[in-house]
């Protein structure tokens, strides 16, 4: 493709434009640096050599300012402190309150299952036999349906057969397998 003459022109001019805008740059920057070396010189110029008690005035007037600074920021601090403090203590009376609701909850569900516990426990309503005596019963009774059952009969017969009800030789059986 054939460029015409001032299009050739054209196309040095926009490769050199970032090295132009580099240039001018650093000349600004060299500009707004030396007025601020003139500012601080004329600033030295016209400050009159302070004698020794008027430097020693100026820096306890220095450390004064500093020191007032730092009371400032310390209290600023307390404030801080307070602040959490008071949050932390709100928090904990929660916690405390959160920990008494779970140990009555506790309390309250171990008396429950001591209540269920002692509803599942069998009544001997008239009976005067010692509790041995009873569970040696039930060990030979138990272990009569186990012989039974490994014989092969079933849960109805085994019942018919010891004068039991059906659903308690099921609950043994069941048992047996848990």
């Amino acid at each position: 493709m054939v460029l015409a003459q001032g299009e050739e022109q054209a196309k040095p001019a926009l490769d050199s434009l970032p090295m132009m805008l580099m240039g001018a740059g650093v000349l600004l920057l060299v500009v707004v640096l030396m007025g601020h070396l003139r500012k601080q010189v004329n600033r030295r110029k016209h400050t009159v050599p302070l004698e020794p008690k008027e430097r020693i005035q100026t820096i306890r007037e220095d450390a004064h300012a500093s020191s007032s600074i730092l009371e400032r920021r310390t209290a600023q601090a307390e404030e801080i402190v307070r602040e959490l403090t008071a949050l932390l203590d709100n928090r904990s009376e929660k916690l405390e309150i959160m920990i008494q609701h779970a140990d009555e909850r506790i309390e309250r569900l171990e008396r429950l299952t001591a209540e269920a516990e002692g509803r599942m426990t069998p009544r001997h309503t008239g009976s005067n036999a010692p509790a041995s005596e009873t569970s040696y019963a039930n060990d030979t009774l138990k272990q009569q349906i186990y012989d039974l059952a490994d014989q092969g009969q079933k849960p109805i017969e085994i019942a018919q057969r010891l004068g039991q009800h059906t659903g308690k030789v099921e609950l043994i059986l069941a048992l047996r397998r848990a």
